[in-house]
């Protein structure tokens, strides 16, 4: 996945909050099924059923700990709702 442009959020997933003003890649070694991005957040879909989200949390849009408000490079999202062997498809 190819990232670029202002980053003010960590909504590049750098690790760092920079504008990129070249593509840069993010999820190396990962085949991305999808990729979404909000005002403030990226969220991505593996061709693995694994679900990954960087950026603002402040309204809990990465599905992680609300006591998290940023995360600056991909997180892996786990949802409990899935039971065992199921896998997001889309």
């Amino acid at each position: 996945l190819y990232v670029w442009g202002t980053n003010m959020s960590g909504q590049l997933g750098t690790g760092d909050d920079n504008y990129a003003w070249e593509p840069v890649r993010v999820m190396a070694g990962h085949v991305i099924k999808r990729a979404v991005a909000g005002l403030s957040h990226t969220l991505v879909l593996t061709d693995a059923g694994e679900l990954y989200g960087w950026g603002l949390n402040k309204l809990n849009q990465l599905g992680v700990d609300k006591s998290v408000r940023q995360v600056m490079t991909p997180r892996s999202i786990l949802i409990p709702a899935l039971e065992d062997g199921e896998k997001i498809v889309d």
